[in-house]
């Protein structure tokens, strides 16, 4: 709860900048704890791999790159794992003329790999899609 109200707070602080674009909130990792355990790989179970992750924009952001926001709006339900943030903010930014930029890695692109089947966790050891089944 104190994470909410302190996000909260932060927004409302944010948004009284003049510039303020935007903010991207995850955390690292999940926890499990409505089975008694934490973050340990030893005893990994999928629920570990749930995180929070949140995408904000002003409304000025929103209204200069509305593509952007419909493609998210519209992949809000797809998988997304936190070792692919660097793309998607590549792609919020606008920056794509890298070598290190991957479209299928990010979502705000057309290209964005949904395909469940490409998407692993605990160091490529489980397959998410095996959670799904």
């Amino acid at each position: 709860m104190y994470t909410d109200y302190f996000l909260q707070h932060l927004v409302n602080r944010l948004n009284a900048l003049p510039n303020f674009m935007g903010m991207i909130y995850f955390s690292d990792h999940g926890e499990a704890i409505n089975y008694g355990m934490s973050h340990d790989t030893a005893t990994f179970i999928f629920d570990m791999t749930y995180i929070p992750f949140f995408i904000y924009f002003s409304d000025a952001y929103i209204k200069e790159n509305p593509q952007k926001y419909q493609i998210l709006k519209k992949d809000v339900n797809y998988t997304f794992t936190n070792d692919l943030i660097f793309n998607t903010v590549l792609g919020i930014m606008g920056i794509k003329d890298t070598a290190h930029y991957e479209p299928q890695n990010d979502l705000t692109s057309e290209s964005y790999d949904h395909d469940i089947n490409r998407f692993t966790t605990l160091y490529g050891k489980k397959a998410i899609k095996d959670d799904r089944e």
